[in-house]
């Protein structure tokens, strides 16, 4: 993600982290270097969109929008990078 994240400045890349803690979800961002990807930690998002494991992911548009129905899997580069010009076609 943090790779594809630099080739589309014009989408907000987030990930939410759950089911863990503030600190470890620190480690581990810190570890992968999610330079460009803004990232925050909320079980209650996770509730909220029903997320019960990863990796799952949600295209949001600019006005609030689930794209692609509720659930979108993130799987491989070639999903994220269908996902992102989704986002980019539906103006965001």
């Amino acid at each position: 993600m943090e790779q594809l994240a630099g080739q589309y400045p014009d989408l907000d890349i987030v990930a939410v982290a759950g089911r863990s803690s503030l600190d470890r979800s620190a480690a581990e961002a810190d570890r992968l270097g999610l330079d460009g990807v803004l990232w925050g930690y909320d079980d209650e998002l996770w509730a909220t969109y029903q997320v019960f494991g990863q990796p799952t992911g949600f295209l949001i548009t600019g006005d609030d929008r689930l794209l692609d129905g509720p659930r979108y899997r993130i799987s491989d580069e070639t999903s994220l990078r269908d996902g992102f010009d989704a986002l980019l076609a539906a103006g965001t």
